[in-house]
C-alpha cells in the first residue's frame, strides 16, 4: 500500500479490506527499528486526550498522519 510517493506499507491480506490506517496502529521510537513499515516523521502538534495524546505528524511527500500514545 502506498501512502505517498515515498512511503510504502506492507500489509497482510485481512488489513488490505480495512485499506486505512488508524491512529492506534502507529507506534513511535526514538530509534529506528529494524522492521518493516518504518519510517521518519516529526510531530507537527501534540493535542492532550486525557490518558492520550493525540500527535499530528509530517511524513514525507507532505504526508501527514495521527497518532493516538498513551501517557
Amino acid at each position: 500500500m502506498r501512502l505517498a510517493d515515498s512511503v510504502e506499507l506492507t500489509v497482510c491480506m485481512s488489513a488490505i479490506k480495512r485499506s486505512s490506517v488508524h491512529p492506534e496502529m502507529i507506534h513511535l521510537t526514538r530509534n529506528k527499528p529494524m522492521k518493516e513499515n518504518v519510517f521518519k516523521a516529526v510531530i507537527d502538534e501534540e493535542v492532550s486526550r486525557g490518558a492520550m495524546d493525540e500527535l499530528r505528524l509530517k511524513v514525507a511527500s507532505k504526508l501527514e498522519l495521527v497518532a493516538m500514545v498513551a501517557i
